[in-house]
């Protein structure tokens, strides 16, 4: 899993991007090393669950400010993990089943 992040000390985005990779992860467990690109599906899949995450482990302010940047994102795989992390009750249990489903 590789990160794009420069400041480490950046608990929340460092959650936030570990978690959105650590689920492209799993999508290549369950659909194996040559499965297709990731698309607006799985970006958005990802995407809840790093807002999941974040709600898990940040306070109110950090997941807040996480919430109204992804909802502003122009590519639309991102923007609408906004809206399946909601749908989700942003709730792990809910999410995973929702991978599992899905695939």
């Amino acid at each position: 899993i590789k990160l794009g992040i420069d400041d480490f000390g950046n608990v929340a985005q460092t959650i936030f991007q570990f978690s959105h990779e650590l689920t492209h992860f799993v999508f290549f467990c369950i659909k194996g090393l040559d499965k297709k690109h990731a698309d607006d599906e799985e970006e958005k899949a990802c995407t809840a669950m790093s807002l999941i995450m974040l709600k898990t482990f940040c306070d109110e302010e950090t997941f807040s400010s996480y919430c109204e940047y992804v909802k502003k994102i122009e590519y639309v795989g991102y923007r609408e993990g906004y809206d399946l992390a909601l749908s989700m009750e942003f709730s792990e249990e809910k999410i995973v089943k929702y991978i599992l489903n899905k695939n």
